[in-house]
């Protein structure tokens, strides 16, 4: 595996860790409810644009390209969550 593809995947792990203590959090609310119904079309869609995404990357950007659209992700929520929780 590339060495962007590394960069990658461990910003999706981190993306993944970081949604899971969410719904834990989320979970640990006593007036939280699952809208099980959004939830599934919710799973279906990220799987079906994880599996298109990972086609793409595979197919038509280079190792430069992918550490580059990295970069840029990282730096656009960490801005946002910055901006949030920031006091302006």
């Amino acid at each position: 595996m590339g060495h962007s593809k590394k960069i990658a995947a461990t910003a999706s792990v981190f993306i993944l860790v970081n949604s899971i203590a969410g719904l834990l959090g989320q979970y640990s609310n006593p007036d939280f409810i699952i809208d099980w119904h959004l939830t599934s079309i919710l799973l279906i869609t990220v799987f079906i644009g994880g599996q298109i995404g990972s086609r793409i990357s595979n197919n038509y950007f280079t190792p430069i390209q992918l550490k580059k659209a990295t970069a840029i992700l990282i730096a656009f929520v960490s801005i946002r969550i910055l901006l949030k929780y920031l006091p302006f």
